[in-house]
């Protein structure tokens, strides 16, 4: 696949898995989970927010038949780690956790979190928010279906952390905008929204995104929807993320990249400051394990 990855997952001993947090059951024996993480794009982007920090100090996943956890290790053995999730698009991930676990199928992962910041190009104050549960017992990921975990298999999964989805007006719902995002916890509530991505069960979707005149077109929203989908404005993408800037290290300006189950979709963009989706490409083959490249121009 050519998508480029920051780091690669810590494959971690066995001695490491604690086993008094439980496991996932089914026969004996262990297999390897990894997490990754990356984000989609979010609205506020352009000219306002220059980093969205999110520190994570444990992450854990719950056996879907016996109900118990297991306790993962951080990528690199460190205690906790920060990911800027603005720097994770178009294909980029970091590295987050693995462990040898139990065999078995797992429903649950939580993100036990230490602190998320937002800090601005405008030179505003950071601001930080708190994560409802995240900082307590942990932010609850749903795994649907389950991810079962083979003796001796290997499974990476992806975390897809949806910023656009994230972030609310409070009261009001909606994205918020630069000014409210500016003015901290007071408006604005986050929560974060967050997508699992089973890598062996997904195709890569990628390709350029040009303007009218063939140019490259940065930070333009880029959405996939199942094909034949009528797209209004509170219809949700499958999947959904941000064309690349200049200077992002390995990355051609413009580029973008999304993992997809594999099916037909329909492609929207939406340049910022724009309302509106625009329909770019129509039932777009995604294939399981194979690349499929797909250009797109706004109108």
């Amino acid at each position: 696949m050519s998508l480029k990855t920051l780091a690669l997952a810590l494959v971690a001993a066995a001695s490491l898995v604690l086993p008094a947090c439980g496991g996932g059951g089914g026969g004996g024996g262990t297999g390897t989970l990894k997490l990754s993480i990356t984000d989609a794009p979010f609205p506020a982007t352009d000219g306002c927010v220059s980093a969205a920090l999110v520190t994570i100090d444990g992450v854990r996943v719950r056996s879907a038949s016996e109900g118990g956890w297991t306790d993962l290790v951080l990528a690199e053995g460190v205690t906790e780690m920060t990911v800027d999730l603005l720097q994770l698009r178009n294909g980029l991930s970091d590295a987050l956790a693995g462990a040898e676990i139990a065999t078995g199928s797992y429903d649950e992962i939580r993100l036990h979190i230490v602190e998320a910041v937002l800090q601005f190009s405008s030179g505003a104050a950071d601001r930080t928010f708190k994560v409802p549960s995240g900082m307590s017992s942990g932010l609850k990921i749903k795994v649907d279906p389950p991810i079962l975990v083979a003796s001796g298999q290997e499974v990476d999964l992806t975390l897809d952390v949806d910023l656009a989805r994230s972030f609310h007006t409070t009261g009001l719902g909606g994205e918020p905008t630069c000014a409210e995002l500016e003015a901290g916890e007071g408006g604005v509530i986050f929560h974060p929204v967050v997508r699992v991505v089973n890598n062996s069960t997904v195709g890569l979707l990628t390709g350029m995104v040009l303007d009218s005149s063939a140019a490259p077109a940065a930070d333009v929203e880029v959405c996939a929807f199942p094909a034949g989908t009528t797209v209004e404005a509170t219809t949700e993408p499958v999947a959904s993320t941000l064309s690349s800037p200049a200077g992002m290290d390995g990355l051609v300006e413009s580029s973008y990249a999304l993992l997809l189950e594999a099916g037909d979709y329909d492609l929207y963009i939406r340049a910022q400051g724009e309302e509106d989706k625009t329909l770019a490409a129509s039932a777009v083959s995604i294939t399981t394990g194979a690349t499929t490249t797909q250009d797109l121009t706004l109108p």
